[in-house]
């Protein structure tokens, strides 16, 4: 497992392009696993580019040029800034960065980039694209946050979606019983991945390369997968999905990326702070964006077969916590609620093929350390043994 990281004397020349004069101080951030390095950066006092105003500490990203979803980590191997997946585009509506620039005026936790002094959003530069966001100072949410964390998190979720839903053009999206039905880009995803776990639980995956505690998740996280196939639960997840698919009755901007690290909580006064990451941001059914968000916590979930067939009676504490907390901002329909069990199951059963498939057969290369990849693929595997 390796990381890309960059000189101080770059992210200073990078910083001239949003603030006159540079900063004064530059200091590195924990990042994620998509490769990204993120630098909390100090401009110098006067103002930023295009701006009269003294400038706050912002957060430079950058990123190796390529798509997030195939998160190489040499910048050698990149791809077009450009070349998303099919099912990862949003409706023909506006472009995410625009979305989001106009719905942070209705809902000041979403961090929308800032624009260059030549308005640009992106500055590429040595193989890589940054871009510039307002610093927020919380902490993000922990795998055993209490009901209180996740309440503030479930009610920040839904004011950025209510200040989404406030973005689309009226009659854009297509609704239920017209001629252009909405599909879920989700659920086409998901789908496509629940369809290839016999090829990734079926043939033994190579840990030899691997370093231990890693090696010994990757083998578990096969198991795991097998087992619930043997059990036929993956066939009933696959129809209840293609059945809710069928059922969207509101489609509209959400996040698609929300996960426990994405939402910054201030520890004192309980309150959220800002939601981050929002270049996955596409439009379909808000329940997308509670089961992923839901799905990332400790859980004690029981799974009957009355619930793997769609009765919520017995949803897991924490997704029904979530959704509870939001339901006091927006509407979130019990078919809504369902749709999201099924999402969150279909989510951890799909994330955990992809870990198989990406170190176990493609041999990919990761920025966290070999022990961090272990426990996020234990945690799956955790998830995936109550399905």
């Amino acid at each position: 497992m390796r990381r890309v990281g960059l000189s101080p004397s770059t992210i200073q020349s990078v910083v001239t392009q949003w603030f006159d004069h540079g900063a004064t101080s530059v200091a590195s951030l924990p990042s994620g696993l998509s490769g990204a390095c993120l630098y909390r950066v100090s401009p110098i006092d006067g103002a930023a580019a295009g701006s009269s105003e003294a400038s706050a500490d912002v957060v430079i990203k950058a990123e190796p040029v390529r798509t997030r979803r195939e998160r190489p980590v040499n910048p050698a191997d990149a791809l077009p800034a450009n070349a998303m997946p099919a099912d990862a585009m949003p409706v023909d509506v506006m472009p995410a960065d625009a979305m989001i620039e106009q719905a942070s005026r209705y809902c000041a936790l979403l961090t929308p980039p800032r624009r260059t002094r030549g308005g640009q959003i992106d500055v590429y530069q040595e193989g890589f694209r940054f871009r510039c966001f307002d610093f927020r100072d919380g902490s993000p949410l922990d795998r055993f946050a209490g009901r209180e964390d996740l309440g503030a998190a479930a009610k920040g979720l839904a004011s950025a979606h209510v200040a989404m839903a406030k973005v689309i053009p009226a009659g854009t999206i297509p609704q239920k019983g017209s001629s252009a039905s909405f599909r879920s880009p989700t659920v086409a995803s998901r789908l496509r991945r629940l369809d290839s776990l016999d090829r990734i639980s079926s043939v033994a995956a190579s840990t030899q390369h691997l370093p231990e505690p890693l090696a010994t998740s990757v083998g578990q996280a096969q198991l795991a997968l097998r087992e619930v196939q043997n059990r036929r639960r993956v066939d009933d997840i696959r129809g209840l999905l293609r059945q809710f698919d069928r059922m969207i009755e509101q489609p509209q901007w959400i996040l698609r990326d929300i996960h426990r690290e994405h939402v910054l909580i201030d520890r004192d006064c309980k309150q959220v702070v800002a939601i981050l990451d929002h270049d996955a941001a596409t439009v379909d059914d808000p329940a997308v964006d509670l089961a992923r968000f839901a799905g990332g916590f400790s859980i004690n979930l029981e799974i009957t077969d009355s619930f793997a067939a769609g009765d919520t009676s017995r949803l897991g504490e924490r997704l029904a916590t979530v959704a509870a907390e939001y339901r006091l901002i927006r509407p979130f329909s019990q078919q809504q609620e369902a749709f999201a069990v099924q999402l969150m199951l279909s989510g951890w059963l799909g994330s955990l093929a992809n870990w198989v498939d990406w170190l176990g057969f493609q041999r990919r290369q990761f920025a966290w350390s070999a022990s961090r990849l272990s426990l996020r693929i234990d945690e799956l595997v955790e998830c995936v043994r109550q399905i």
